[in-house]
């Protein structure tokens, strides 16, 4: 590794331009767009390709007994495109998991 590549693989998100951001149902074509990119992987990790109801199905999903409404859905946006998500839930499996 030279130490260009070991500069970029220790950038941080902001050093990037990377932003967090929270994703609501306004940002249904962004998720769409990003899972239609990642289809080889979501094809690996949910074993079918992406649809509408797959994306929908991003802001009502949470785990076993949870609430959506106490799960956090961020998004990581380069310049207005969506590169990535986090799905982050609470109280699972037990009440004081993070």
């Amino acid at each position: 590794m030279t130490h260009q590549d070991h500069s970029e693989a220790t950038a941080t998100g902001t050093d990037l331009g990377v932003q967090f951001r929270p994703l609501t149902r306004v940002d249904l074509h962004l998720l769409s767009d990003l899972y239609t990119r990642a289809e080889d992987y979501l094809v690996l990790a949910e074993g079918r390709a992406p649809d509408v109801a797959m994306v929908q199905a991003f802001f009502t999903d949470c785990v076993p007994g949870g609430c959506v409404a106490q799960s956090v859905k961020l998004g990581a946006d380069v310049g207005g495109r969506l590169i990535g998500v986090a799905d982050m839930c609470f109280a699972y499996p037990l009440e004081r998991d993070a």
